[in-house]
């Protein structure tokens, strides 16, 4: 038997279709199509939140990056970078370091003011 040769939107098109024309449970109109009736109801909830463009596929990346830099971060290290140009990372780290920490203890009110 040779292969059915398919377009993966015309498959779940004619799957929708066939579940708004006929009333057959889920399971029999999944043994027809061969896929599972997690993916079929996740078809089924794409087309209902987006009748136009819910069957697409979908993009796998990530929303966001999980090991991103917050923009504070790195503004700082910019800023330092600009006044102190022959500075090496090692350096701008240590002194982003030291002022964060000084920061946090400043605002947790363990720092005590300078000597008199």
């Amino acid at each position: 038997m040779p292969w059915r040769e398919t377009c993966i939107m015309d498959a779940r098109v004619l799957f929708i279709g066939e579940w708004l024309r006929e009333g057959e449970p889920m399971t029999t109109l999944c043994e027809r199509h061969g896929i599972s009736q997690k993916t079929a109801y996740k078809w089924l909830a794409r087309y209902r939140a987006d009748p136009e463009h819910g069957l697409a596929d979908r993009s796998r990346a990530p929303h966001r990056v999980a090991h991103a830099m917050p923009a504070e971060v790195a503004a700082a290290i910019v800023g330092l970078r600009r006044r102190f140009p022959f500075w090496g990372p090692r350096k701008l780290r240590a002194v982003l370091e030291r002022d964060t920490a000084g920061r946090r203890r400043a605002r947790s009110g363990i720092c005590f003011a300078g000597k008199d």
